[in-house]
């Protein structure tokens, strides 16, 4: 069995790519400098597709080794926002905003995330030793 460490010095051939899709350097400026902290909102409802677009791009953000020990809560309800709103100290954006996306931190998670890896690994066939050693050996 090939070194598992070698994954650190050693850049697997994998013969696979990603297409990246077309993107604008200039309008991702614009999106970057126009960036603010908000601290009140108003009253207006934020669409059912604006909430479940955040929530997708959310499930996209990169995440070490791919382990995603995370999970997004929309908070709709008033009560259980009301709830939060407590729990947040009252602040004004927690308070005036309309729906609240929690993100939480699920630190046992991995150990299953892991083990799905790894039993999609022997499905594919096409997977490099040295991914496998990866979550075989230093994921853990």
């Amino acid at each position: 069995m090939a070194d598992p460490t070698s994954i650190f010095t050693k850049v697997p051939e994998m013969n696979y790519e990603e297409p990246l899709l077309e993107t604008n350097p200039e309008e991702f400026g614009k999106i970057i400098k126009n960036r603010r902290s908000v601290r009140f909102y108003t009253n207006e409802k934020v669409p059912k597709h604006v909430m479940e677009q955040v929530l997708e791009w959310g499930l996209l953000a990169p995440n070490s080794s791919n382990l995603q020990a995370w999970e997004f809560y929309w908070v709709k309800q008033p009560t259980k926002k009301s709830l939060l709103v407590e729990a947040l100290f009252n602040q004004p954006a927690a308070r005036s905003a309309q729906e609240l996306i929690v993100c939480v931190g699920k630190l046992n998670t991995w150990k299953k995330t892991r083990k799905d890896m790894l039993e999609l690994f022997a499905k594919s066939g096409n997977v490099p030793e040295s991914a496998k050693a990866y979550y075989e050996k230093l994921v853990p």
